[in-house]
C-alpha cells in the first residue's frame, strides 16, 4: 500500500476501502466488525492518482466512487455487498473534471459533488439510477374479490421514491429498504 490517502467503510462495516496514490489502486480489506481486525482482499487498479473514495449512502453501499486527482477523472464501481469486490460500472460515461480531490453525495445519492484542486471549484454530477430488479411477490397470489391485501415486493435496487404499479396505476408504496417495498 503505497501512499494511502483516504479511507471509506461499507455501510455494514465489513469492508474498508483505501486509496493508494502510489499504486494507482483502491485496496480492499475485509474487516471483522467484532474486533476491527482487517485482512487484505485485493488491490483494484482504478487509474492515475486515486485520492478520495466514497461509498454510496444506500443501505447496501452498492456503488463506490473514486476521485482520480492526477488522472483528472472520477470512476464509479459497483460494489458486491457479500465479497466487497469492485466492478467498473457498465456504461459509465467518461467523467473528466479538472483534478477532483474530494467527493460527497446527497443522502439519496442522486447528486455527487467533487472538489476540484486544479480547477479551484466544485463540480456537480448527477448519478444514474440502477434499474430495479424484481425477485418475488408476497403473497404470490390472492383470491379474486377476496378484499384488500398488503403486497410485499422483494428484489434489489429500490429507492425511497420507488412506486409499485398495479395495472399501470401507482399504489401507495412504503419503502422498507433497497431490497423491499410494501404496497
Amino acid at each position: 500500500l503505497d501512499g494511502a490517502v483516504e479511507l471509506a467503510l461499507s455501510p455494514d462495516g465489513r469492508f474498508l476501502y483505501v486509496t493508494s496514490v502510489g499504486d494507482d489502486a483502491v485496496q480492499i480489506f475485509s474487516r471483522n466488525p467484532a474486533d476491527g481486525f482487517i485482512t487484505p482482499v485485493e488491490a483494484v487498479a482504478v487509474g492515475d492518482g486515486p485520492y478520495h473514495v466514497h461509498v454510496s449512502n444506500d443501505e447496501e453501499g452498492a456503488r463506490l466512487v473514486v476521485a482520480l486527482w492526477t488522472g483528472d477523472a472520477i470512476k464509479v464501481f459497483s460494489r458486491d455487498r457479500l465479497t466487497g469486490k469492485l466492478t467498473p460500472l457498465a456504461g459509465q460515461a467518461a467523467l473528466a473534471p479538472d483534478g477532483p480531490v474530494y467527493l460527497v453525495s446527497t443522502p439519496d445519492d442522486r447528486f455527487v459533488y467533487a472538489a476540484l484542486y486544479d480547477g479551484a471549484g466544485v463540480q456537480q454530477l448527477q448519478s444514474v439510477r440502477l434499474a430495479p430488479v424484481l425477485e418475488n411477490l408476497s403473497p404470490a397470489s390472492v383470491t379474486v374479490g377476496g378484499g384488500d391485501f398488503v403486497l410485499t415486493v422483494n428484489g434489489a435496487q429500490f429507492y425511497a421514491d420507488s412506486k409499485v404499479l398495479w395495472n399501470g396505476a401507482p399504489l401507495t408504496t412504503s419503502f422498507l429498504n433497497a431490497r423491499q417495498l410494501r404496497a
